[in-house]
């Protein structure tokens, strides 16, 4: 590990036992949150202590108002433990958890921008949300600071999401069919009808073949994820040059997707994708679960997030939005910003169609039960799969409409955990038994 680096892990263990209650050479804890004192919460969180709380800035935050204000603070003394070891890893995970939280207050757009606002909203996260599995992101976009612990229960974490992927994959081999793009590309081939190569592999012959018949064509790294190195390329100049580059960051290039134009009316710059979430039932029936639709810029290349684009929800039955959308600053819009189109009451086409290629690539792959599929849909009516998601996260369909989900995965989930626990079992005593 180089020099700096051990530096900085040295330097922020040692503040941090500074600004940590000790008790007998022991950390105090809730759940996996070390109790701090007032001051130690505004340098976590990279703030000055605001001028409300300088009288108590040495204090234990348990002893604050800060505390006081929680919904369930008797039951969160109660469960105040002490530890003799705090891990460095959960040190240094907890610094750079209490920066991001930081900069995803600040970008929020509904939120005061007072210090003292977000000291009290960190304190909240820390004690209340964290140790039960929410992370900084969640918090923001379930908008839980407005919520009872009874409603926040009712949307699904980020370790709720990661316990559901170990239990919905039962041979992590075949994930590489879902990341890589041209794995997935040639095992969906009938849902995949534009021109791709992967650069890796090709041959320069094979390249020119492609730029010549698409001088302008979609790149992207073949296992990038949340749109993470794409763009738009042209061939301007020597296609060796441009082969060699693309080599060098990995890059699958495709054929652009023209898509239906009902989607086309709200942006035509980026290809407007819906996710569906498929789940493999222990009956073994592909059941659609969940369903959102993204919408990109103008002048993006990528519908999602990272491309300055938004999401929608939809009916899972009908395929028509229900809400309006929403951005990651939590920015809401009922019409498209470019080209003013109204989202709610939008029919997306050929839903049907759609469904029916998502169920039936569903069990083309048992061993990875639950997926994110991000389709559209050709304008000539064709269902087109883009790419798929192994773990998909659930802020896309539970952001828009504010309502929590884990009703649609609890018995599901809860029977094939029963079924995983059941063959690790007899894994074990397959292995115990004399050979």
């Amino acid at each position: 590990m180089p020099y700096s680096i051990r530096r900085t892990i040295r330097k922020t263990r040692k503040k941090l036992r500074k600004i940590t209650i000790f008790k007998s050479r022991r950390i105090r804890v809730i759940g996996r949150s070390p109790i701090l004192t007032v001051r130690g919460i505004c340098w976590l969180v990279n703030s000055g202590v605001p001028p409300e709380y300088r009288n108590i800035k040495s204090y234990c935050v348990i002893d604050t108002v800060l505390f006081g204000r929680l919904e369930n603070k008797d039951r969160l003394i109660s469960k105040i433990k002490e530890r003799e070891n705090f891990s460095l890893g959960r040190y240094i995970e907890l610094f750079v958890d209490s920066r991001r939280f930081r900069t995803r207050y600040i970008t929020s757009s509904v939120m005061n921008q007072t210090p003292e606002e977000l000291i009290q909203l960190f304190v909240q996260w820390l004690y209340v949300f964290s140790p039960i599995g929410y992370n900084y992101d969640d918090f923001f976009e379930y908008e839980l600071y407005n919520r009872t612990m009874k409603e926040a229960k009712e949307f699904m974490s980020y370790r709720y999401q990661r316990r559901m992927t170990r239990i919905c994959r039962t041979e992590r081999s075949y994930i590489k069919y879902i990341r890589k793009k041209p794995l997935f590309n040639k095992t969906f081939h009938n849902y995949v009808r534009r021109d791709y190569l992967d650069t890796t592999t090709c041959s320069l012959d094979e390249f020119k073949a492609f730029t010549a018949k698409h001088p302008r064509f979609f790149a992207k790294p073949i296992g990038g994820l949340r749109g993470q190195g794409a763009s738009i390329m042209e061939l301007t100049g020597s296609a060796k040059r441009l082969l060699k580059k693309c080599r060098k960051q990995k890059l699958i290039v495709e054929e652009i997707v023209k898509q239906h134009s009902d989607l086309a009316e709200f942006n035509q710059d980026t290809v407007n994708t819906i996710r569906i979430y498929s789940l493999l039932t222990v009956e073994g029936d592909p059941l659609i679960t969940l369903a959102s639709i993204k919408f990109g810029r103008k002048g993006a290349c990528i519908d999602n997030f990272e491309g300055g684009g938004m999401f929608a929800a939809l009916d899972v039955e009908t395929g028509v939005i229900t809400s309006d959308a929403v951005t990651r600053v939590h920015t809401r819009h009922a019409k498209h910003p470019d080209s003013h189109k109204t989202f709610k009451g939008f029919q997306v086409p050929c839903w049907d169609k759609v469904t029916k290629a998502v169920k039936k690539s569903a069990l083309q792959i048992p061993q990875i039960r639950h997926i994110g599929w991000d389709v559209s849909v050709t304008e000539d009516g064709e269902v087109e799969f883009i790419e798929g998601n192994s773990s998909p996260a659930f802020d896309l369909v539970q952001a828009a409409d504010q309502v929590g989900k884990k009703h649609v995965y609890k018995k599901h989930i809860k029977k094939l955990a029963k079924i995983r626990r059941e063959q690790r079992r007899e894994r074990r005593i397959k292995k115990l038994e004399p050979a």
